[in-house]
């Protein structure tokens, strides 16, 4: 899911930034057949954008509309008869575009609503290794809430062990083997990713914020 995100996001922001490109070769006064070639781009990858998209989202702007328009003018050579269809692909088709998308990608019926909100922006900015530490922030405020709401000062190993070690009184619902199971998981956890990213900088592997984070989201899928 978090991979497929990233690439939504990324192709969004290329839309974008092809979007005010062409902008300004209308305002740079450029030639028609290169305001032609970048509209073919654009075109190219909003086509690019749907492909990835949920095969029931439906496009609430006239994106399509208005790139339409502009390939008619700029083919018969009349700028000034379009220039208004690329300021309003900017200006409302992308950002109605954007508001539709975001608002299905950060409510997949598989994923933790929370944790689905803290993390879209953080992937929308390309800020990955923030993904996964804000993932272990939503994860630690909710075993907390969950079990030892008055415990503020314990954190990673410390309160993994307050809640599944073998010596705690918190009622947790799992029986004794899933309670040593977790907490194993949940330790190893903390002290190996949580531990690594929470004091380094860096782009970590699709596949291993794809694993963090969908670990983390089944596990505040089970303790909610």
């Amino acid at each position: 899911m978090i991979r497929n995100v990233v690439i939504i996001l990324r192709c969004l922001n290329e839309l974008k930034s092809t979007a005010r490109e062409l902008r300004n070769l209308f305002e740079d006064d450029e030639d028609s057949i290169l305001l032609l070639k970048v509209r073919d781009q654009l075109k190219a990858k909003y086509d690019e954008l749907i492909s990835l998209l949920p095969k029931n989202f439906v496009d609430p702007s006239n994106f399509l509309r208005h790139t339409n328009f502009l390939k008619y003018y700029l083919e018969k050579n009349k700028k000034d008869s379009c220039i208004h269809d690329i300021k309003d692909i900017i200006d409302y088709d992308i950002p109605q575009m954007e508001e539709s998308l975001i608002s299905i990608l950060d409510r997949p019926e598989h994923f933790d609503k929370e944790l689905s909100q803290k993390i879209t922006k953080l992937i929308e900015a390309d800020e990955l290794d923030s993904v996964i530490r804000k993932a272990f922030v939503v994860l630690t405020e909710r075993l907390r809430k969950r079990y030892c709401p008055t415990e503020t000062g314990k954190d990673g190993s410390e309160l993994i062990n307050l809640i599944f070690g073998s010596k705690s009184g918190v009622d947790t619902s799992f029986d004794e083997k899933d309670n040593l199971a977790l907490r194993n998981l949940l330790d190893g956890l903390y002290s190996f990713y949580r531990n690594k990213w929470a004091h380094n900088d860096g782009n970590p592997s699709s596949s291993e914020l794809e694993g963090i984070v969908s670990i983390i989201n089944d596990i505040l899928k089970k303790i909610s």
